[in-house]
C-alpha cells in the first residue's frame, strides 16, 4: 500500500478566536470546508479517505467515513460516535426490513450562517421503505449538534425508530420497537401492542409476533435475543427454529439466544412471520433485554460485540443525570436512563435506573465523567417520542434510541426530522449542564406575586394521617369541620400559613369556605390533575385509544384523556377556568398533580397533528397553564416540571412526595430544580418529623415553605405522631421569617447541599436569605438568616454560635421572644466576621434582630 499525502492547513490563533470558528479559509472554502489530512491508496489505486478534523475552543472533532471522534481540546478522545444512525419504521404491523446503509464516504463540509457543518447522506434502493437518510453535524463553539432526517419512498409509517449513536450492519434487521402480543392464546382474535424490549407481570405463556421481510435467501441467518424471561420457543412461519426451556436454577432469563434460521425457510422480498412463545414462571416476564437482531452470521460476527451493532464508545467512571433520585450511575454493566415525562415506576423500562417524570419531569441531559474528561449528551427540542432522551449503556458503549411519531401530514417522498441532540463540552458536571442550558431557547421571565411564596399549609398530610388514626371513619376526609379544626391547630401553634392548599376532595366543601379563607387574609389553591377523566362508565370518546381502538385507562376509575380532541380541551378548559374564576370557585390557583400519567407514544389520538409523545405531554401542560392564567393572570400554578424545554407550565416547582424516608432526598431535588432555573415549593410528604432538623431552615430559602400537616408528623415507619411542642415553636418562628422573604423576579438561589452552601440573593448580588451551620459544624444547616435593609433576622433550631455573613460590626442585637417582647443582647465580638451566640427557637427566643450602622449595597427586601 502506498500513501498519498494531501495538503492540510490547521487552524491558527486567529481562527480559534472566531466566535463561531469556521473552517480554514481560503483553502477550506475551495475544498468545501476542511482539507483532508491523509488518503490511503490501496494496491488497486483506489483512494480511501482516512480522516479530517476541526478544532473549537472547547473541543476537537475528527471524522472518517464511519465515525466522528469527540475529543478534548488536547485531542484526548471522549467518545467515538458512529455515523449512519439506524432508522427503521416501527409500526407493529409493518414488516422489519434489512438495513441497507454502508458508511463509505466522507461528509460534505460547508459553512451555514457562519457555523461549520458536516453532512453525510445515503440513498437506498427499492424496496427499502426509506429512500434517503441525511445526518447533519453542526460544529458550534461548545457543542456538536446532530440532526437526522429520512425521506420516505412510499407512505410513511406512523412510528419510526431512530437509534442515535448506533449503526446496524448492512443486511441485518433490527427487531426492537413494537411487536404484537397476546396473553390469551396464539389464536386470539385481537393482539395487543407491546414495546420490545419490555416486561409484563402475567404468569404463564405469552405469544409475540413480528413480520419480517428478509433480503437474503441464499445464506443462513441468525436470530439474536439478548434476554427472554424465562423460557421461549421461536418459530418462523410456524417452523420451530430454536427454544430455551425455563430453568430457574440456571437463570434462563439471562441467557443470550442465538437461533439459526436456515436459508431454505427464507423467501427474499416476501413478508414472513417470526413468532416467540414466551413462558414466564413468576414475577416480570417478556422480551426484556436487547439486542434483538436477525442477520447473516458472518456479518454479525464482524461487528464489535458480534450482535450486528456498532455503538458509541465512552470509557469513564460515572454518568450523571438530573432525574430523581439516583443522580449518579457508575459506568459498568448494563443500564438504561429514561428521561421522559412518563412515570417509569409504573411503566417500567428494562434495566432502567430512573423514575422518569414520577417525581420531577427531568431535563433531557446527562453528563459523563469520562476517563479523559467531562462531556455530555442532551436533546435540544421536545420530540414527538416516547422519551426525551434515552441512554442505553452496554459495557463502555452507549446509544440513544428514540421511538418517534411521524407528522401525520408527511407524504411519500417527504422528509421526517428526528430530534436534535448535542454532544456537549464541559469541564465538570455543572459546566456540562450550563452548556446544555445555554443551547436552549431563552425562557420568558414571569412577574411574581409575593403571596406565591407562602408559607403554605396543604391539607393532604392531615387527611392521610387522620384516615390512618381513624380507619373506617371520615376523620381523614376533607370536610368543612375538619378543615376548621386543622386551621385552628395552626392558629393555636402560631404557625404562619397565609397560603392554604385544599387537596383532593376539596370539591366536597361549600364554596363559601374559599371566601372565609380570603376574609382571614389567606390565599387558597386547590388540587387537580390534567390527564384523567373520572368515571369510566361514561364518555369513553374522551379517552386516548390503544392500537385496537379501545379506550385507555389509568386505573379502573379513570380514562386517560385525549387533549388532541377539541371536545376534551373545551371540557377540561371549562373545569380549570371554573376553579379560579370569580363566577366559579374563585380560588387563587392550582396544585397540578400527576403530570406524569399521559399515554405512550404508540397510543392513538384523535388528532395526532396536535401532538404526540413528549411534545404532546408538554403541550397539555402548556394548555392547562395558559387556560388558568387566561382566567386569572395572578393565579398560582404549582407543578412538578424541571424541564426547561417545556416552557412556562408552572410558577413554582413542587418536589413531590418521598417514598423512601431519605433525609437528604428533598434537598437533592431542590438543588436540581434550582440549578435548572425554577423556584421550589418544598412539598412535605410524608411529613416526617426527623426531616425538620436538617431541612427546615433551608426550605424558606428555596422558595415556598410548605407544611403538609398542622397536627402530626410521620415517624420513620410513616405512622402519625403528634407534632412536638418543640417543633411547634420552631415552626412558628421560621414561618414568621419565611413570610418576610417572598421570591421576587430577578432573584437567584445558589445551592450546593453537599458543601452546605445555600444563599438567595438579588440580581445585584445582595443577600436576601441564607442558611448557615453553627460554628464548629458544617452540616446540617441550622440557622436561617434573613436580610432586611441594614439588619439581619437570625433564627436557629439549636443552641450555639453562628458566624454572620458580613464583615460589618453589629450596632445592636435584640432577642425577639415568642410572646412578642424584646430584650437587648450583648454585642458579639468582632473577629474576621461577627459571631453571634444563639438559642434554639424552641425555647423562649423566636429570633434575633441584628442591626448595623451601615451596610453598603443592602436593599430592602
Amino acid at each position: 500500500m502506498a500513501l498519498l499525502v494531501c495538503l492540510r492547513k490547521d487552524h491558527d490563533v486567529q481562527t480559534l478566536r472566531h466566535p463561531n470558528p469556521p473552517f480554514r479559509q481560503p483553502l477550506g472554502r475551495a475544498l468545501g470546508g476542511v482539507a483532508l489530512a491523509l488518503l490511503a491508496v490501496s494496491g488497486s489505486g483506489r483512494a480511501q479517505p482516512a480522516s479530517a478534523s476541526y478544532r473549537s475552543r472547547r473541543y476537537v472533532v475528527r471524522w472518517t467515513t464511519s465515525e466522528l471522534e469527540f475529543c478534548t481540546p488536547t485531542q484526548r478522545v471522549l467518545s467515538r460516535w458512529p455515523v449512519g444512525v439506524l432508522c427503521a419504521p416501527a409500526d407493529p404491523d409493518q414488516p422489519a426490513t434489512a438495513c441497507m446503509l454502508h458508511p463509505n464516504s466522507l461528509p460534505v463540509r460547508s459553512l451555514v450562517a457562519g457555523v461549520p457543518q458536516l453532512v453525510w447522506r445515503w440513498r437506498f434502493s427499492a424496496p427499502a421503505p426509506l429512500a434517503e437518510q441525511r445526518e447533519t453535524y453542526r460544529l458550534l463553539p461548545d457543542r456538536v449538534e446532530i440532526e437526522v432526517q429520512v425521506r420516505w419512498r412510499g407512505e410513511p409509517s406512523r412510528l419510526l425508530r431512530m437509534n442515535y449513536g448506533a449503526r446496524l450492519a448492512a443486511g441485518c434487521c433490527d427487531l426492537e420497537g413494537l411487536w404484537r402480543c397476546s396473553h390469551a392464546s396464539a389464536e386470539a382474535p385481537t393482539w395487543d401492542v407491546a414495546p420490545v424490549p419490555g416486561v409484563y407481570t402475567e404468569v404463564g405463556d405469552t405469544w409475540f409476533r413480528k413480520r419480517v421481510r428478509p433480503s437474503h435467501s441464499a445464506e443462513d441467518l441468525v436470530l439474536i435475543a439478548g434476554g427472554i424471561d424465562d423460557g421461549d420457543v421461536a418459530s418462523w412461519d410456524d417452523t420451530e427454529i430454536g427454544q430455551t426451556p425455563t430453568n430457574v436454577g440456571e437463570a434462563s432469563w439471562t441467557k443470550v439466544r442465538k437461533y439459526a434460521l436456515p436459508h431454505r425457510l427464507l423467501t427474499a422480498g416476501m413478508e414472513q412471520q417470526l413468532r416467540l412463545q414466551v413462558h414466564n414462571a413468576a414475577g416480570n416476564g417478556g422480551l426484556w433485554r436487547g439486542p434483538l437482531v436477525l442477520g447473516p452470521a458472518a456479518t454479525l460476527e464482524a461487528t464489535p460485540e458480534g450482535d450486528g451493532w456498532t455503538r458509541a464508545t465512552a470509557v469513564g467512571s460515572a454518568l450523571y443525570h438530573w432525574c430523581p433520585d439516583t443522580y449518579r450511575q457508575p459506568l459498568r454493566g448494563r443500564f438504561t436512563v429514561s428521561l421522559t415525562s412518563r412515570d417509569r415506576t409504573r411503566e417500567p423500562v428494562p434495566e432502567n435506573v430512573t423514575t422518569g417524570g414520577r417525581f420531577l419531569i427531568p431535563p433531557y441531559v446527562a453528563a459523563l465523567e469520562g476517563a479523559n474528561g467531562w462531556w455530555g449528551i442532551g436533546t435540544l427540542d421536545v420530540p414527538r417520542a416516547e422519551d426525551g432522551l434515552r441512554i442505553e449503556w452496554r459495557a463502555d458503549t452507549l446509544s440513544c434510541p428514540f421511538l418517534l411519531a411521524t407528522e401525520p401530514s408527511t407524504r411519500a417522498g417527504q422528509w421526517t426530522d428526528g430530534p436534535t441532540i448535542a454532544l456537549l463540552a464541559g469541564s465538570s458536571k455543572a459546566d456540562v449542564l450550563a452548556t446544555y442550558l445555554g443551547a436552549l431557547p431563552p425562557r420568558e421571565s414571569a412577574l411574581r406575586q409575593d403571596w406565591w411564596s407562602g408559607p403554605c399549609y396543604c391539607t393532604w398530610g392531615d387527611q392521610v394521617y387522620g384516615a390512618q388514626l381513624g380507619p373506617g371513619t371520615d376523620v381523614g376526609s376533607l370536610t368543612e369541620t375538619h378543615l376548621r379544626q386543622w386551621l385552628s391547630e395552626l392558629r393555636d401553634r402560631a404557625i404562619h400559613a397565609p397560603l392554604v392548599t385544599l387537596d383532593a376532595g376539596w370539591w366536597q366543601l361549600p364554596k363559601a369556605v374559599v371566601g372565609e379563607l380570603h376574609a382571614e387574609g389567606r390565599h387558597c389553591t386547590v388540587w387537580t390533575q390534567p390527564h384523567w377523566g373520572p368515571d369510566t362508565t361514561q364518555h369513553s370518546e374522551r379517552a386516548v385509544r390503544d392500537a385496537n381502538d379501545q379506550p385507555l385507562t389509568y386505573d379502573a376509575n379513570n380514562w386517560i384523556l385525549d387533549y388532541t380532541s377539541p371536545a376534551v380541551r373545551e371540557h377540561t378548559g371549562n373545569d380549570f377556568r371554573s376553579y379560579v374564576a370569580a363566577d366559579g370557585w374563585g380560588t387563587d390557583g392550582i396544585k397540578l398533580d400527576f403530570c406524569y400519567t399521559a399515554a405512550p407514544v404508540w397510543a392513538i389520538h384523535a388528532d395526532p397533528a396536535w401532538g404526540a409523545g413528549e411534545a404532546y405531554r408538554a403541550r397539555v401542560l402548556q394548555f392547562v397553564y395558559q387556560t388558568i392564567k387566561a382566567a386569572r393572570p395572578d393565579a398560582l400554578v404549582t407543578g412538578g416540571t424541571a424541564n426547561p424545554l417545556f416552557g412556562r407550565v408552572q410558577d413554582v416547582c413542587r418536589l413531590n412526595e418521598d417514598w423512601v424516608g431519605d433525609v437528604n432526598l428533598f434537598r437533592q431535588r431542590a438543588a436540581t430544580v434550582l440549578a435548572l432555573g425554577e423556584w421550589v415549593e418544598c412539598d412535605d410528604w410524608n411529613a416526617y418529623e426527623h426531616y425538620l432538623a436538617p431541612q427546615t431552615v433551608e426550605r424558606p430559602v428555596w422558595g415556598t415553605f410548605t407544611l403538609m400537616s398542622a397536627r402530626y408528623r410521620g415517624d420513620r415507619g410513616k405512622t402519625a405522631v403528634p407534632l412536638s411542642p418543640q417543633w411547634s415553636a420552631r415552626l412558628s418562628a421560621l414561618t414568621a421569617l419565611a413570610q418576610r422573604i417572598p421570591v421576587r423576579s430577578g432573584q437567584r438561589c445558589l445551592y450546593d447541599p453537599a458543601h452546605g452552601l445555600l444563599r438567595r440573593e438579588t440580581r445585584d448580588g445582595d443577600l436576601v436569605a441564607t442558611a448557615l451551620p453553627l460554628v464548629g459544624s458544617s452540616l446540617p444547616l441550622q440557622v436561617l438568616v434573613v436580610s432586611n435593609k441594614a439588619r439581619m433576622l437570625v433564627c436557629a433550631v439549636a443552641d450555639g454560635e453562628v458566624r454572620l455573613p458580613t464583615d460589618q460590626p453589629p450596632r445592636s442585637v435584640t432577642a425577639v421572644l415568642h410572646d412578642g417582647t424584646r430584650r437587648a443582647e450583648v454585642l458579639p465580638k468582632h473577629r474576621t466576621a461577627p459571631v453571634l451566640r444563639v438559642q434554639d427557637c424552641a425555647g423562649e427566643v423566636a429570633w434575633y434582630e441584628v442591626g448595623f450602622t451601615a451596610w453598603p449595597g443592602q436593599h430592602s427586601q
